[in-house]
């Protein structure tokens, strides 16, 4: 059940979307056992993004929640590269300037129940 949402401060292109939704379909399969079948994506596009203190820079936040009972850490480095590489190569957003967190969970709730 793992959820990637990613914030950028410029508007997004379909196929922009599609890139990056394929790309994070990628990334997230770095991490045992979490494959596309029950993945979700939120892409947020022109947000008010301040970073280094300024407002022009081509930025991004993406947060990475995901449904763990064991720690999954030693796979989050790599992801990082992946999905810095993704948004460089897509977005032309560098990755100085995008942060990445992740949140690892053993409570999460689906279909009125939780797991």
């Amino acid at each position: 059940m793992p959820c990637i949402r990613c914030s950028v401060n410029q508007k997004l292109t379909s196929q922009n979307k599609e890139n990056l939704f394929q790309g994070f379909i990628d990334a997230i399969q770095l991490i045992p056992g979490k494959t596309p079948d029950s993945f979700m994506v939120i892409l947020e596009d022109s947000k008010d993004i301040y970073f280094h203190q300024r407002d022009d820079l081509k930025s991004a936040f993406v947060e990475v929640n995901m449904l763990l009972r064991t720690d999954p850490s030693e796979y989050f480095s790599p992801m990082t590269e992946k999905i810095c590489k993704l948004l460089q190569e897509e977005l032309d957003i560098a990755g100085t300037n995008v942060y990445v967190r992740y949140l690892a969970t053993p409570d999460w709730g689906w279909n009125g129940k939780n797991f």
